[in-house]
């Protein structure tokens, strides 16, 4: 990468003197005997140029990147060629935190198949550093350096050795990240789009023979790169991959022109459809809406029939909130969600029939979603209140969605069978809740068995409006009134397991809320509760076993200084215990109806949807 412009003879002897030591080897280079030829670069290749000086346009080696992800890729991108590129692709840009991500990530793409060539990375070639910053350079993504002064992408950033911090002296003249705006980022911050360089030691300016490797990331642990595993061409990769090298950097390109607003990430309101299953089958999972711009709702069908009227979720602006729902899959095996508000969608699958051993029984079957009740009208259901819903099911387990609407007070609902001892007539409910409201509407899915006449009985503490979207019934799966099997602010002596009256530690590994179903393998489905909470978090099941074995999702949202809860769904181990951990300092609550080994073994809770991550992300219908 040869200067345009001369600096004076000193000033020309101090770069060599500095940088020289970094240039014999690109940033591709692999460990070996020998290192491998250095091309026609000149010494002190990753020193910036001289001030004004240009380096050739973004325009040249390849060309501009096209308007959007390409639609056919070479036959020798095999790494490529073996997933779905293209979504991948499409994914990537969505996510990409700043327009000129989303440039380099197609140009990228449409360059795939590329040779890897060392001696040519400016002309019909690439290795993995010129690849990576001629990606950016097509894109249109100037250095903004610590000295003021605009510089191409590439070859500013041209070799490993030039992501050195400003301590290093090629930074007196201008070089190096810090001060730029091409920022380091940390590990859990990473987005499509952000830049990894791997090296040996602790600087990329000190790794042995300036060797290591860059690559553009493209989230849920993909990468685009030449050289890499393909070692031959550009094509997809692994973050992770048994490198040799003995460290890593991330680093982020921040704009210099127009900022991508934020929740331009986000699915925009409408329908989506997502690939979660088998054609056909009922599913039950929790549909997580992360941090909506509005208030709003959302609707679990079945993709291809007509969308129901009924919500599964309520959530409030900025809110992270989670709903249990149940669905019949289409006949590909897709979910549809319909969506409300600007906001991320997660679907965490915890049970499937076509994984279920044995197979549940034909009758576990969900439906479209059949409104059995709806009190809006010039009344409210009064404060201490119970409305009788009529299942159409007499002594069966049914399952529904329950919203209350309009709420006066804060307050909760309790869902129970009219007849809780067996015996014809209304009885008192439970001292388990259904769902927790403050003065907005929410929603819960609840699972209760129906009275000797199809009744199943709705108490709320305050005075409200109520929906029930029913939608499922069976005969073959037992549901008790519910039950409370813990409390944690109970005191220390109360025959309810508790504890003691204090708030769970979220940092203590032994501090767990421990289950004991008594049926080993059994399906449970509860209901848990988070209250009084210091702050913002969630909980996750855990194994019983080690504590520090988590789910690699939540099953509860909560806000602080409230009451909270959503429906679980959760398999026992093969001791008959089910284990969950809070995320903050809070008190929980669990409420069980259903205890059954007549779901079968079903495997851990899966994610099968996460708009935040390509290869997760919902289609738009």
């Amino acid at each position: 990468m040869g200067r345009r412009s001369r600096v004076v003879a000193v000033l020309a002897a101090a770069f060599a003197l500095v940088v020289g030591i970094f240039a014999a080897v690109p940033a591709h280079a692999e460990p070996g005997p020998s290192a491998p030829p250095g091309g026609p670069n000149p010494p002190g290749g990753n020193a910036p140029t001289a001030p004004g000086a240009v380096t050739p346009s973004a325009t040249d080696y390849f060309g501009p990147p096209p308007p959007d992800c390409p639609t056919t890729v070479a036959a020798n991108a095999t790494f490529a060629r073996a997933v779905d590129w293209r979504r991948l692709c499409l994914d990537a840009v969505a996510l990409a935190p700043t327009y000129e991500a989303e440039r380099a990530i197609k140009w990228a793409f449409a360059r795939l198949g590329a040779p890897y060539d060392v001696n040519n990375r400016t002309t019909t070639g690439f290795d993995c550093s010129s690849f990576v910053g001629r990606a950016f350079n097509a894109a249109g993504a100037p250095v903004t350096a610590r000295n003021g002064v605009q510089y191409d992408f590439f070859p500013y950033f041209g070799w490993t050795g030039a992501y050195v911090p400003t301590s290093s002296p090629i930074s007196r003249w201008g070089g190096g990240y810090e001060g730029s705006n091409v920022v380091r980022v940390s590990r859990a911050d990473l987005r499509p789009g952000d830049i990894i360089i791997q090296f040996f030691g602790t600087d990329p300016s000190k790794s042995v023979g300036n060797q290591g490797h860059a690559k553009i990331y493209l989230g849920s642990g993909r990468v685009i790169e030449a050289g890499g595993a393909a070692q031959v061409r550009a094509d997809l990769g692994w973050m992770d991959t048994g490198s040799y090298f003995t460290n890593e950097w991330y680093f982020r390109y921040q704009s210099v022109g127009a900022e991508k607003p934020g929740y331009s990430t986000q699915l925009a309101p409408g329908t989506y459809r997502m690939k979660v299953g088998a054609a056909d089958e009922t599913v039950i999972g929790n549909l997580t809406v992360v941090a909506p711009r509005t208030q709003g709702h959302t609707r679990v069908f079945t993709c291809g029939r007509p969308m129901p009227l009924a919500s599964n979720t309520q959530f409030a602006a900025g809110r992270t909130t989670a709903t249990l729902a149940a669905v019949q899959l289409d006949g590909d095996g897709n979910v549809c969600v319909y969506l409300t508000s600007y906001a991320h969608l997660i679907w965490d699958q915890v049970w499937s029939e076509s994984d279920a051993f044995p197979p549940p029984p034909e009758s576990f079957t969900a439906h479209e979603p059949v409104r059995k009740l709806d009190t809006r009208g010039p009344t409210f259901v009064p404060a201490g209140g119970i409305v009788e819903v009529d299942t159409g099911f007499a002594d069966h387990t049914v399952m529904a969605t329950l919203t209350v609407l309009d709420p006066q007070a804060p307050g909760h609902t309790r869902v129970f069978p009219c007849d809780v001892d067996g015996t014809p007539g209304t009885d008192q409910s439970p001292n388990a809740s259904t769902s927790n409201y403050t003065d907005s509407r929410v929603a819960n899915f609840a699972t209760v068995r129906s009275d000797s006449t199809g009744k199943v009985c709705v108490y709320t503490s305050a005075a409200a409006h109520l929906l029930w979207d029913q939608v499922l019934e069976t005969a073959d799966i037992v549901s008790e009134p519910p039950e409370r099997l813990y409390d944690s602010r109970l005191a220390s002596d109360n025959p309810i397991a508790n504890n003691g009256g204090l708030r769970l530690d979220p940092v203590d590994p032994q501090q767990v809320v421990r289950i004991d179903t008594g049926v080993p393998g059994a399906v449970v489905i509860g209901n848990l509760t988070a209250t009084d909470a210091l702050g913002p978090a969630h909980v996750r099941t855990v194994s019983c076993w080690d504590p520090n074995q988590e789910s690699p999702a939540s099953v509860l949202n909560f806000p602080a200084q409230s009451s909270t809860s959503n429906a679980v769904l959760a398999q026992a181990d093969f001791n008959g215990e089910v284990c969950f951990k809070v995320k903050q300092w809070t008190h929980l609550i669990w409420d069980q109806a259903v205890t059954t080994d007549a779901l079968g073994y079903n495997s851990v809770m899966e994610r099968m949807m996460d708009s935040r991550q390509p290869f997760f992300r919902p289609v738009r219908v």
